[in-house]
C-alpha cells in the first residue's frame, strides 16, 4: 500500500540574498517532484518586502508571493503561514535554509504518526563567503533542549490551535524563544519528537548558509559549543545539480 500523502507548506521570508533564496526555493520545489513517490509533496509560500522584485524571484522558483513589511518579521512569518494553512505540516526555513531529503522523508514519516511538533537539538552553519562548516551544538543554559530555529515543523491541528500565529505579533528578533513561548502556553503536552539531526537517521541534515545580511552571523555561534568542520566539501546529501546551483548563489551573493 502507497504511504499516505502529506503535503509541506515550506514557509519562509524573503530579504536580499536573491542568489542564495532562488537556489534554495528552487531546491525544495525539485525536492517536491523527487519525493512524490514517496507519497510527499511540497507547497512553498515566501513573504516578500520588496514588492516586485521580490515577487518575481519567489513566483520564479516556483513558490507562492504574499507581500508584507520587513519591521515586524514575526508578523510577516505569520503572513507567508496564512497562506499554507491547509497543508498537513508546516516547515519552518529561512531563505538560506536547507533540510536534506532524508531529513524531509523522516518528518513525513512522524508527521503521519500523529506527530504534532518536530524540532532539532543541533545543525550546521556555512559561511557563505569563507565556505567554512561548523556544527552547532544547540542552545545551553536555561534554553538547553529547546530545537533550533531551521527545520520546526508543526502538524495542521497544531497550526490550528494557535490560530495560525505561530509568532506573536510585531517582533523582530528573538523569534525562535517566541514561538517556543507560545507553544508551552498551550499549556497541554504536545506528541513532539526533538532531537539532534543523527537521531532522525542516516542523511538528515538542515543547513543554515550565513552570510553579511543575516541579523545573526557565524560569529555568534563559533564559540557556543560548535565544532568547526572545516571546510565545505562535496556532500553525498546534495546532487550535483543542487550542489552546482547553490555554490553559483553563494559566491554570487559574497560579491554584494
Amino acid at each position: 500500500m502507497p504511504p499516505k500523502q502529506i503535503t509541506f507548506g515550506v514557509a519562509t521570508c524573503l530579504w536580499r540574498r536573491p542568489h542564495i533564496a532562488r537556489a534554495m526555493m528552487r531546491y525544495y520545489v525539485r525536492a517536491g517532484k523527487v519525493l512524490e513517490p514517496h507519497g510527499i509533496r511540497i507547497v512553498g509560500c515566501a513573504a516578500g518586502s520588496e514588492g516586485a522584485t521580490s515577487e518575481r524571484l519567489a513566483r520564479s522558483a516556483g513558490f507562492k508571493y504574499v507581500e508584507y513589511s520587513n519591521k515586524h518579521l514575526s508578523t510577516k512569518w505569520n503572513a507567508a503561514v496564512a497562506q499554507l494553512r491547509s497543508c498537513d505540516a508546516i516547515l519552518v526555513v529561512g531563505s538560506d535554509d536547507w533540510i536534506s531529503h532524508r531529513m524531509l522523508l523522516a518528518y513525513a514519516k512522524l508527521i503521519r504518526q500523529g506527530i504534532e511538533y518536530i524540532g532539532l537539538l543541533d545543525q550546521f552553519f556555512l559561511d557563505a563567503k569563507s565556505r567554512e562548516l561548523i556544527r552547532f551544538r544547540g542552545y545551553d543554559g536555561p534554553r538547553r533542549g529547546e530545537p533550533v530555529g531551521i527545520g520546526r515543523c508543526l502538524s495542521k491541528s497544531l497550526v490550528g490551535r494557535l490560530n495560525g500565529k505561530l509568532w506573536p505579533k510585531g517582533y523582530r528578533r528573538g523569534l525562535d524563544g517566541k514561538m517556543t513561548l507560545r507553544i508551552k502556553a498551550m499549556g497541554r503536552p504536545l506528541r513532539a519528537k526533538i532531537g539532534p539531526m543523527r537521531s532522525f537517521g542516516v542523511g538528515c541534515a538542515a543547513i543554515d548558509i550565513k552570510s553579511s545580511t543575516n541579523i545573526w552571523g557565524l560569529e555568534a555561534f563559533r564559540s557556543r559549543s560548535s565544532v568547526c568542520l572545516g571546510q565545505w566539501t562535496a556532500t553525498k546529501n546534495l546532487s550535483r545539480k543542487d550542489r552546482s546551483e547553490l555554490d553559483e548563489a553563494m559566491r554570487r551573493d559574497s560579491m554584494g
